[in-house]
């Protein structure tokens, strides 16, 4: 198989699992999937914060459901705001993620 097709299976399993966990996110790219600030590339089950140099040192898709679930819980009692409230930014922020609120 591809690593291509691996990807799209990969992709399509991680939409399917956001979807299933009531996730918003979006996919700027054919790798990528956005979670306010972070990103989660299925193929290779990284982890990014927007603007850092590395990836998280977490990986896979269960770790990236924990992470958007803990930092959305958060967001809501934080009376600082993350840098998704940015205008530049092109997603929605961390805690908005989960829908249903």
């Amino acid at each position: 198989m591809s690593r291509y097709a691996e990807n799209n299976i990969l992709m399509k399993e991680a939409m399917q699992t956001f979807d299933a966990h009531g996730i918003r996110y979006w996919k700027p790219t054919a790798f990528q999937l956005k979670v306010g600030i972070y990103s989660f590339y299925p193929g290779k089950g990284t982890i990014y914060l927007d603007g850092a140099p590395e990836a998280r040192p977490e990986r896979g898709l269960p770790s990236f459901i924990e992470l958007v679930q803990r930092k959305s819980k958060s967001g809501l009692r934080s009376s600082r705001p993350d840098r998704s409230d940015t205008p530049g930014n092109q997603g929605f922020h961390i805690r908005d993620a989960m829908s249903g609120r």
